[in-house]
């Protein structure tokens, strides 16, 4: 975390961050969460995936200099358990133009 507060503190002023360990269902905690890591392929492919998104600036106005004309910011995504062992990964983008059309 120190790291990334000093590569980006100056840029995020109210940047907060925290690593909280992770509780499997098992425990007896109430706040335990059902959620099991991914396999390897499948985390392999849903990483590939969201590199592949755009995300930031994809086109810039001719009329103004700098001004992000249309853009795509990757917002969350959110593990859906399905029946039995199915699992899917929801992926919310948020798209943004400066242009009407």
């Amino acid at each position: 975390l120190a790291a990334a507060r000093a590569e980006y503190g100056l840029l995020e002023t109210n940047l907060d961050m925290s690593v909280e360990d992770y509780h499997n269902s098992d425990d007896d905690d109430d706040d335990a969460t059902t959620t099991t890591p991914l396999e390897h392929d499948s985390a392999t492919r849903l990483v590939a995936l969201l590199l592949s998104l755009p995300h930031g600036p994809l086109k810039y106005s001719h009329a103004m200099k700098d001004l992000v004309e249309t853009s795509n910011n990757v917002a969350s995504i959110a593990m859906i358990s399905g029946q039995e062992s199915d699992v899917a990964a929801s992926i919310m983008c948020s798209s943004r133009s400066s242009v009407d059309s």
